[in-house]
């Protein structure tokens, strides 16, 4: 498609440590200073929005700043 619907989702927090960059979408992963931060999740929910965003033809992908915070990019064919 030609026309694609994109935005950004920014936030401030602990942000994504180099080595967690690979996994961050992975089933059931949980960066260490995620666990650290707050020890209960399930590790779902940026693999069940990526699975979510694939099922719809689009791609989702971050950055990150360091010292905190990340900026989530989706990005979605308009049908």
């Amino acid at each position: 498609p030609e026309n694609w619907l994109k935005f950004t989702i920014s936030d401030t927090g602990i942000g994504i440590e180099n080595e967690d960059k690979e996994n961050i979408f992975k089933k059931f992963y949980r960066a260490n200073n995620a666990q650290v931060q707050d020890p209960v999740g399930s590790g779902l929910g940026l693999f069940t929005a990526k699975k979510i965003i694939e099922k719809h033809n689009g791609k989702i992908w971050f950055e990150h700043a360091n010292g905190g915070g990340t900026t989530f990019f989706v990005s979605l064919p308009i049908v």
